[in-house]
């Protein structure tokens, strides 16, 4: 019996080991995908501009929205605003390449109140923007550098 509890105990401890070794190398390891390095805004004459500045450009989705949800928590993101909008980028991430604020008010600009990150959870990048009303909304993927440019008409 104590020969087969020594030996379960060994087989234990290598197998947390291999198990464990994968996990230890990734952390030290290049992240792939997108990597969020900036956020930018800018006013212009009849429109609002927020630029997602990235080392690569991400596949992005983004809707208008009435409320914005924290990711991966599913509750309520609280941003100033009447109406928001919601975008994700998917494989991406802000973690270690971006250093700027993760939520912050823009009260340089007409219709965009503010910007938020409202998620980075398992290489999805979540951004929340809250508008003071609905407006035209205009969503770029630009290269040099890459960027996804989102403008709102004031």
């Amino acid at each position: 019996m104590i020969k087969t509890k020594a030996l379960a105990a060994v087989l234990a401890t290598a197998l947390a080991m291999v198990v464990a070794a994968p996990l230890a190398g990734a952390a030290t390891q290049g992240v792939d995908g997108p990597q969020l390095t900036d956020i930018k805004v800018q006013a212009n004459a009849t429109f609002d501009r927020v630029e997602l500045d990235f080392d690569s450009l991400p596949v992005a989705s983004w809707e208008q929205v009435d409320e914005l949800v924290a990711d991966p928590s599913g509750k309520p993101y609280s941003l100033p605003g009447n109406t928001y909008i919601s975008l994700v980028a998917q494989n991406s991430s802000s973690f270690g390449t971006y250093s700027g604020s993760r939520k912050f008010t823009t009260p340089t600009l007409s219709n965009v109140r503010a910007v938020g990150i409202t998620g980075d959870f398992e290489r999805v990048l979540s951004v929340g923007i809250g508008l003071d009303h609905s407006a035209a909304i205009h969503v770029s993927p630009l290269t040099g550098p890459n960027r996804l440019v989102i403008d709102v008409d004031h």
